[in-house]
C-alpha cells in the first residue's frame, strides 16, 4: 500500500503550522505580564479536543491505555489552573500587604 503525496503535503502543512503556533506561544511568554493561562489552556486543548472527537466522531476504539491518557490530561488541566489561582491569590496579597506597609508620608500628594 502506498501513501499518497497528498497526505505528505497536509502532514507537513499541519506540523509547520503547529511549530509555527508553539513558536508564538513561547514569545507571547515574554509580553504576557502573567495573562498566559487562557493560551496555556487552549494549547492543552489543541491536543485533547482532536483526540476526544476522533474517539466521538470515528468511533476510535479506546484501549484502557488512552482512557488513562485521557484522565491524566484532565488532571493535569486542573492542576494548572488551581496553580495559576493559587499565583494569582499570592499575587493579590502581596500588592494588598504592600500597600498597607506603605508610608503614607512618602507616597501622598
Amino acid at each position: 500500500m502506498e501513501t499518497p503525496a497528498t497526505l505528505y503535503l497536509v502532514a507537513g502543512i499541519c506540523g509547520f503550522l503547529a511549530s509555527t503556533a508553539i513558536l508564538a506561544f513561547h514569545t507571547g511568554l515574554r509580553y504576557g505580564q502573567g495573562k498566559i493561562a487562557t493560551s496555556w489552556v487552549v494549547i492543552n486543548l489543541s491536543t485533547a479536543l482532536p483526540t476526544v472527537l476522533s474517539i466521538i466522531v470515528y468511533k476510535e476504539p479506546v484501549s484502557l491505555a488512552k482512557a488513562v491518557a485521557l484522565v491524566l490530561v484532565v488532571v493535569a488541566m486542573l492542576l494548572l489552573w488551581k496553580d495559576k489561582k493559587l499565583d494569582e491569590e499570592a499575587a493579590r496579597s502581596e500588592v494588598s500587604t504592600s500597600a498597607s506597609l506603605a508610608d503614607p508620608a512618602e507616597g501622598g500628594e
